[in-house]
């Protein structure tokens, strides 16, 4: 008996989604997760730490390689990734990698605020996302504007926080909670201090914890404007997605903000 050559199976390309940076502005296809990525994943919520870096790799990885490979390509490396995007870029991309990996229709977890009842969901995330693009003529990240106060001596250099910020502070603090991290809106202050003799010296200060540090004996009304005025230099544009509807419970109103990242971990952890 001869044996019938078998036809070669060729395996499906995996889905793709396409996205668009809203603050660097880069527009590129994503990937879906694979089982190992998911897996991945699942083992690395120990810490704030552990589960930033896993998720920027993981990130970086389903990138199509034409943004990390060529002359001009934006992210050649990891490390031109996370100091090339911002934390709303990050939420974007995530958005795209549920999309590509699950579907734009799939399950979510919703809690109703008054009864606190928990149900599941089937919504079309694609349809839940608003994105408001940065359209300013400067690249994002090389805008510093600088905030002065006179009264303490100091210039502050304002900027917009990239992935390589949150990598630091999370090497050196309590997580994203931490209350430096909220200076990493602040690239650097210069300062004067007196030295032994006398004389005045110039001082920078660039770590998030050490300005952090400046500012905790000031008064809170010196962190509000430093706050007000970072919101009016860059502005709040980025990517958001809520859900709205009413508890099968109650019947009170839902207005749930998705969270790119607990959304992803609960479809992770739901496969």
């Amino acid at each position: 008996m001869r044996l019938m050559p078998q036809p070669e199976i060729q395996e499906p390309m995996a889905p793709m989604y396409f996205v668009k940076l809203p603050l660097v502005q880069h527009e590129f296809n994503v990937r879906g997760l694979t089982v190992r990525d998911e897996d991945i994943l699942k083992g690395s919520a120990t810490s704030p730490k552990k589960m930033s870096d896993t998720l920027n790799h993981l990130m970086y990885d389903c990138i199509e390689s034409s943004m990390k490979t060529g002359e001009n390509a934006p992210f050649p490396t990891f490390t031109a990734f996370v100091n090339g995007i911002t934390p709303s870029d990050r939420d974007a991309l995530l958005f795209g990698i549920i999309m590509a990996s699950y579907d734009v229709e799939h399950d979510m977890s919703i809690q109703c605020g008054s009864c606190n009842t928990k149900t599941t969901e089937m919504i079309n995330l694609a349809s839940l996302l608003k994105v408001d693009m940065y359209t300013g003529d400067v690249p994002i990240l090389t805008k510093h504007p600088i905030l002065q106060y006179p009264e303490y001596g100091w210039t502050v250099f304002l900027k917009q926080p990239t992935l390589a910020d949150e990598i630091k502070i999370l090497s050196s603090s309590k997580g994203d909670s931490a209350p430096e991290h909220q200076y990493l809106i602040v690239d650097h202050i210069e300062a004067t201090a007196k030295d032994d003799a006398g004389n005045t010296i110039p001082i920078v200060m660039t770590n998030p914890l050490e300005i952090y540090g400046a500012f905790a004996s000031k008064p809170a009304k010196v962190r509000k404007r430093l706050i007000k005025e970072w919101k009016e230099a860059f502005g709040e544009h980025g990517i958001t997605a809520s859900f709205e509807g009413l508890c099968p419970n109650c019947g009170n109103p839902l207005q749930i903000s998705i969270s790119p990242l607990a959304h992803l971990f609960f479809l992770v952890a739901h496969a």
